[in-house]
């Protein structure tokens, strides 16, 4: 199991969540990092849609989980991730490429969102950060 996992939005590095509160206490900050597809507002976080092949990326933030096995069924309630086979999932977790920013490429756990996208705004900067405290979320 990896240790690693690429967050893109509530759980980025200084968002004021009290879920970034605990992942902040549990892992440890490796690299600013980007993955190919595309990212919704959902009016309350963002929603992460993956394609490898997609021309447009989502920003992130990849961690290292100290403790792995203790702190991904936390993350998994909180972003609504259910058993596998069910139908109550928002998200979905998943193994995917990440390219960090200094040009490294690494297998990361994330969160991906596992509902339809129809009718939800597109972030066309692929980041939410920005997308938070810009007019761009206006």
């Amino acid at each position: 199991m990896t240790d690693l996992l690429f967050v893109y939005g509530t759980l980025r590095k200084d968002m004021p969540t009290p879920a970034h509160r605990f992942l902040s206490a549990h892992s440890d900050f490796v690299a600013e990092g980007r993955i190919g597809g595309i990212l919704y507002d959902t009016g309350h976080y963002p929603a992460a849609i993956v394609d490898g092949d997609a021309r447009r990326s989502i920003v992130g933030d990849v961690f290292r989980l100290r403790a792995p096995a203790a702190g991904l069924p936390v993350l998994d309630e909180y972003e609504g991730c259910a058993a596998a086979g069910t139908s109550a999932a928002l998200f979905r977790r998943e193994l995917v490429p990440v390219r960090l920013a200094n040009g490294a490429s690494v297998a990361a756990w994330i969160y991906i969102y596992d509902r339809p996208v129809a009718g939800l705004v597109e972030i066309p900067s692929g980041d939410y950060r920005q997308y938070c405290s810009s007019s761009e979320s206006v």
